[in-house]
């Protein structure tokens, strides 16, 4: 049974490298397409700048072992 997942596993491989890597492709990216990827690398950045800034409280915490502060305005002993 190992010998045949080890087999699919081999042949997925396979076909995913050959098809990632074509032996020759004639095509071109279009100004469009660029400007189009050239925006999501640009929103992917500016939403992770976004996330870190929102949990950087937490993000600090993580590393220094402190407790986050609650913000709700309520006592966290009751």
């Amino acid at each position: 049974m190992r010998i045949k997942s080890n087999f699919v596993i081999s042949c997925v491989l396979f076909l995913l490298i050959w098809g990632l890597f074509p032996p020759s492709a004639h095509a071109y990216i279009d100004p469009g397409t660029g400007s189009y990827i050239l925006q999501i690398v640009i929103a992917g950045i500016a939403a992770g700048i976004l996330a870190v800034k929102m949990f950087w409280g937490r993000i600090k915490s993580l590393f220094s072992g402190n407790r986050p502060k609650d913000n709700s305005g309520q006592d966290p002993n009751e």
